[in-house]
């Protein structure tokens, strides 16, 4: 049944090189002949996800009770385990006492919300979190951060990554999946093995530790989304794949 269905494809769009390879691995021999996965980035609004003006950021981090003058570390994800969210607890933890300006902010709801509030009271570090719970308002969010971090064990394209960087954020992320097509080491933020722990810790002390560098993998992050993953460039790159595969199919 699935050699049938499979045979019957005329097309296939991924949204990263990852997941193409996935689909490939997973199915390629049941493929027609000559057909490949094309690979379509997904597309962000960088007109909505763009970097906040001074009164924006001053306005979002006062409606999370976050002093102006604060270092943001955070994140946007659900609160499960595949995201590694208690790995980046565990981070800020490690990093914090050298950093007492130091907030860390999870945007999203998931089965380790409770674990996670529950080791940051347990920890000492209770008002220095913020657990926002799901949020329709997350350029706000967004806004609020220096550094976006998502350690993820996997991800497909990686969406919260790629507003993050649309809005001038550096980014601290795991080179899983897609992760590793958006993000480009010491460019427009780091990257390191998901597990390797220690190195995310040595990384996210040299953010804090240099001003100017946050700001300039920031700039060059919302470059890049501006070049790769802007909704005109997908939706052109879409119409292109349909005329494609329909022309061919008749």
């Amino acid at each position: 049944m699935i050699r049938d269905a499979m045979s019957r494809v005329i097309g296939i769009r991924c949204v990263s090189k990852s997941a193409a390879a996935g689909i490939t691995a997973a199915f390629g021999e049941l493929l027609p002949p000559r057909l490949s996965p094309i690979v379509i980035y997904n597309g962000v609004d960088t007109g909505k996800y763009r970097p906040p003006t001074e009164d924006e950021r001053r306005r979002a981090r006062a409606g999370l009770g976050i002093a102006e003058d604060a270092v943001v570390l955070g994140t946007v994800c659900r609160l499960e385990p595949v995201k590694g969210v208690m790995p980046l607890l565990d981070t800020f933890l490690e990093v914090g006492a050298a950093h007492p300006d130091l907030v860390l902010v999870f945007a999203g709801d998931g089965t380790q919300k409770r674990d996670l509030e529950e080791a940051a009271l347990a920890s000492g570090v209770r008002p220095r979190t913020r657990f926002l719970g799901h949020r329709e308002d997350v350029v706000s969010v967004l806004w609020s951060l220096d550094i976006f971090a998502l350690f993820s064990r996997a991800e497909g394209f990686g969406f919260a990554t790629a507003e993050a960087m649309a809005a001038g954020l550096p980014v601290l992320a795991t080179s899983t999946g897609g992760t590793r097509e958006l993000v480009l080491h010491d460019e427009t933020g780091y990257l390191f093995p998901f597990g390797e722990w220690p190195q995310a810790t040595s990384l996210l002390n040299g953010l804090l530790c240099s001003p100017d560098r946050l700001r300039a993998l920031g700039r060059a992050g919302r470059i890049r989304a501006e070049s790769h993953w802007t909704i005109e460039r997908r939706d052109e790159a879409m119409g292109n794949f349909f005329a494609e595969i329909l022309g061919a199919s008749w």
